[in-house]
């Protein structure tokens, strides 16, 4: 448009403009301020609309939405899209926590009371507080000559995690981040972000490797504040020995611990199948050992009792003396005479020489059947050992054929490394002769 079409459209207003030059550029500032305004009023971020978008984006689990949405103010911090899926996953697990979470931002925007925690419109200042410092929060941007703008905040959180004894290592999301002392078993830590984290509290122990685990959910803590206290669980035996002074072994090596009161706690110690503990003790004939058992979760107490046998040797010795007396006992009841007997003590000789006048005798030795399995120890004293073994003798008695337990106590002389039968004693066998070390003979 030239001069002459401006001075035809406007006849009036022509001769101002030519007396005052700025006017068209006050114009056009007055128009560029006003679609500043229009661009400002419909990018300005409402409460209202930025809460309808937050619970479209959790719903819809729509993660690029929710990192536009929600910022931090900790520059410590770096919101990730991890903390984001956790935070969708929580809120579809728990709807208590989500719906809580939305009517904290609804009171935020509106002052709406949630009937969930009033049903006659009034609250008190706890559930003000509460309401009022949840995890997120409406931030309002205030702008000089504009719309005031606003923003959903995280709040952070602090954690605190309490062990109860040194040398405890504390990981989180598999990083080291703490190793307690005799002064200082709890850890603080630095600010986090809302979400769930794990928490591994692990400790090496001279048995086993004792790790507990925990997943930490921050979220919906009252001012943002998580603690626990991690105790890792102990697993514990209980070992019995029917020898004092029993040394026990696990996996194969000596704990330098010895059993002399009966009953040993071993703690803490794996029950997952991976344990194999033992008892041994050096014996004045050599060193014994009991079987190795495999621990598992179905024992309370094991007995680790070693055997007395300790080896194929003494087996073969005791064996042998055991049939020796089976027959001169034999021979000497059918004869009445205890001169037969050269395989017991003298005490024992004279107590089996005067039962003979009372008794008749018409036997016949069959066998006899040795419980290996089942020998015990007994010390009296300083200087005397005894090994007690179940023996039955299979034996015919004026026709009658019979078979009589006896526990037959076998007594042993260190200096001249020899054994004698030194008692007996009739018995009735519940568990015995039924373990793979029975030694059965049979005479013809």
């Amino acid at each position: 448009m030239n001069t002459e079409e401006i001075k035809r459209k406007f006849p009036n207003e022509f001769p101002l403009l030519l007396k005052n030059k700025k006017w068209p550029w006050i114009i056009l500032g007055v128009i560029v301020i006003g679609i500043i305004y229009l661009i400002g009023w419909f990018s300005v971020s409402k409460p209202e609309d930025i809460t309808k978008d937050f619970i479209e984006a959790i719903q819809q689990g729509d993660i690029d939405k929710l990192e536009d949405l929600l910022t931090v103010e900790n520059n410590q911090l770096s919101l990730e899209k991890k903390h984001l899926q956790h935070l969708i996953n929580y809120c579809r697990s728990n709807p208590k926590y989500y719906n809580l979470l939305i009517e904290s931002l609804n009171f935020q925007v509106s002052g709406t009371v949630p009937f969930s925690l009033s049903s006659d419109n009034t609250l008190n200042q706890n559930q003000v507080n509460y309401l009022s410092n949840f995890d997120i929060y409406l931030k309002k941007h205030e702008r000089i000559l504009f719309y005031d703008n606003y923003s959903l905040v995280l709040r952070p959180y602090k954690m605190m995690i309490q062990v109860t004894e040194p040398d405890v290592i504390i990981k989180v999301d598999g990083k080291e981040v703490f190793k307690s002392t005799t002064n200082n078993n709890i850890y603080t830590s630095k600010p986090l972000l809302p979400g769930t984290y794990e928490i591994k509290a692990e400790k090496d122990y001279p048995l086993v490797k004792l790790t507990k685990t925990e997943m930490a959910s921050l979220y919906g803590w009252q001012n943002q504040f998580y603690g626990k206290k991690i105790e890792l669980d102990k697993e514990s035996i209980r070992l019995k020995s029917g020898v004092p002074g029993t040394e026990v072994y696990v996996n194969g090596k000596s704990i330098n611990q010895t059993i002399h009161d009966d009953i040993y706690k071993l703690e803490p110690v794996s029950l997952d199948g991976n344990t194999k503990v033992q008892g041994v003790y050096e014996f004045p004939w050599g060193k014994g050992k009991s079987k190795e058992i495999i621990l598992s979760e179905n024992d309370n107490q094991v007995d680790i009792t070693p055997n007395p046998i300790v080896s194929n040797e003494l087996q073969t010795q005791l064996v042998e003396l055991t049939n020796k007396f089976a027959k001169e006992l034999t021979q000497a009841r059918n004869e009445k005479n205890a001169d037969y007997l050269t395989t017991t003590d003298d005490k024992m000789k004279s107590i089996i020489s005067s039962s003979l006048s009372f008794s008749s005798y018409e036997l016949e030795l069959l066998g006899t059947r040795i419980d290996l399995d089942n020998a015990t120890y007994e010390q009296v004293g300083t200087s005397k050992y005894k090994v007690i073994l179940p023996v039955e003798f299979h034996q015919i008695n004026k026709s009658n054929e019979e078979f009589n337990t006896y526990l037959i106590s076998y007594s042993y002389d260190s200096s001249t490394k020899s054994w004698i039968v030194s008692h007996t004693e009739a018995h009735l066998p519940v568990d015995e002769f039924k373990g793979n070390n029975v030694v059965k003979t049979e005479f013809k």
